[in-house]
């Protein structure tokens, strides 16, 4: 019988090279469908399919079993903000390279607020709350990604689970909650 992702990560916390192999290999074609759906730059598959290679083994040291989502939806749900986060960060540029009909430069057609510290840590803040985000308990994640990155109303959210209104308010609440705490450095 066929392991499961679920026993295959148990069996890699131990860090055997081999089952950490076991575990890629399998994970690959989640590596490749997440590519292909979120980002699909083909001419950077090489370096994309690292990077998500380098996140599993990342996430099989941060995961915990006391996350109400299996190590695959953990995975998937990584997987998702590492190329849509990729999809953020504008192409470098030569900057002195002639473009357009009058031979304006790259840094000529540049808004002046681009290249700014602030919307470097703009984009910090981003990526790290999209990997708190990631981390939260499965229904405080589908209740946050519904809501700001869906953006859904609280009750076609609760429509959607099942659940009242309320609690998807409370829920909602917690989770912003426990994502402040962590932003503060404190343990959740």
């Amino acid at each position: 019988m066929e392991r499961t992702i679920q026993e295959i990560y148990l069996d890699a916390v131990s860090g055997r090279e081999e089952v950490l192999e076991e575990l890629l290999m399998r994970l690959q074609p989640l590596i490749i469908s997440s590519i292909r759906k979120y980002y699909n730059r083909l001419d950077e598959m090489d370096d994309l399919l690292q990077e998500g290679r380098l996140l599993i083994l990342q996430s099989i040291g941060e995961y915990r079993d006391d996350y109400s989502v299996p190590f695959l939806g953990y995975i998937k749900s990584r997987l998702k903000y590492l190329y849509l986060g990729k999809n953020r960060i504008r192409k470098e540029l030569s900057l002195n390279v002639p473009v357009g009909e009058e031979g304006e430069e790259h840094i000529e057609l540049l808004k002046d607020d681009f290249l700014t510290e602030e919307n470097y840590v703009k984009r910090e803040d981003e990526s790290r709350i999209m990997d708190m985000v990631c981390n939260l308990p499965s229904r405080e994640r589908q209740v946050v990604e519904g809501y700001y990155m869906e953006n859904r109303s609280i009750g076609d959210i609760a429509k959607r689970y099942g659940i009242t209104y309320r609690t998807v308010i409370n829920t909602k609440r917690r989770a912003l909650e426990r994502m402040r705490r962590e932003m503060e450095g404190k343990d959740v």
